[in-house]
């Protein structure tokens, strides 16, 4: 835990635990979440250090979310539209009607 007390420098990024790891235990910081970041603290060298989230992983769901985003307001928007479409005629037809009677 000497990125509690120490200064530090970020070696690899949060990343999954191979199979061998988790099956020896081996660090022991892929037990918990099965991803590990490795460290280098100013004096205690190398560590591991569990982690939580795998950066490539967030970003990659980050824009699939966009992308259903941006496709839902297109959906919306077009079916928005018909239907102001069909609104639109559906005055145009009561006035001709109200006109033709003579109202």
């Amino acid at each position: 835990m000497c990125w509690l007390y120490e200064e530090y420098k970020v070696i690899q990024e949060c990343s999954f635990c191979t199979d061998f790891e988790l099956s020896s235990k081996t660090p022991a910081e892929c037990t918990h979440t099965g991803l590990k970041e490795i460290l280098r603290c100013e004096t205690s060298g190398t560590v591991f250090r569990s982690c939580s989230r795998v950066l490539s992983i967030e970003k990659r769901r980050f824009w699939i979310f966009e992308s259903l985003m941006l496709l839902s307001m297109v959906i919306s928007y077009g079916i928005v539209k018909i239907r102001w479409s069909q609104l639109e005629r559906k005055t145009v037809k009561q006035i001709e009607r109200r006109l033709a009677a003579g109202h």
